[in-house]
C-alpha cells in the first residue's frame, strides 16, 4: 500500500460512514450537535482536537497537486479555521452559527455531501495510483 494515499483512504472511509450515520441517524445526531453547541468545555474539547487534525493535514499533506491532495489540503484548512471558531467564539454565537442544521434540506445536503466526497476519496486513495 502506497502510503501517500492513507490520507484519502482514511478521510474517504470516514465521511461515507459518517454520511451513512448521518442519513439514517438523524435525531441521535441532532441530539449530539445540541449538546457539543450547549456545552462550552465539550466545544472547546472538539475544537482542540480539530486544530491537531487541521495542522496535521495543512503541515503533513501540504501538496496541492492532484485531486484528492488538493480537497485534503482544503479539508485541513476547512478544520483549521472551524477549530479555531470552536475556540474562540462564544457559545451562544456557534449555536446560532449551527442552527440551520435544523433545516431537513441542509442537512441531507450534507449528509449527500459527505458520501460524495468520502466515495471520491476512497476512489482516488484504494484505485488510483499516486503519482
Amino acid at each position: 500500500m502506497d502510503s501517500s494515499n492513507l490520507p484519502a483512504q482514511l478521510i474517504g472511509i470516514f465521511f461515507v460512514i459518517a454520511s451513512f450515520s448521518m442519513a439514517f441517524r438523524r435525531g441521535m445526531m441532532m441530539t449530539v450537535f445540541r449538546e457539543v453547541f450547549r456545552s462550552r468545555a465539550l466545544s472547546y474539547i472538539l475544537g482542540f482536537f480539530m486544530l491537531g487534525i487541521g495542522l496535521f493535514l495543512v503541515l503533513k499533506h501540504a501538496n496541492w497537486t492532484g485531486g484528492s491532495a488538493t480537497i485534503i489540503n482544503i479539508l485541513g484548512w476547512y478544520l483549521l479555521i472551524e477549530s479555531v471558531a470552536y475556540l474562540f467564539l462564544q457559545q451562544m454565537v456557534m449555536y446560532k452559527l449551527f442552527n440551520w442544521l435544523e433545516y431537513k434540506k441542509v442537512y441531507y445536503t450534507i449528509s449527500i455531501g459527505f458520501l460524495i466526497l468520502g466515495g471520491y476519496l476512497v476512489y482516488a486513495g484504494f484505485f488510483v495510483i499516486a503519482s
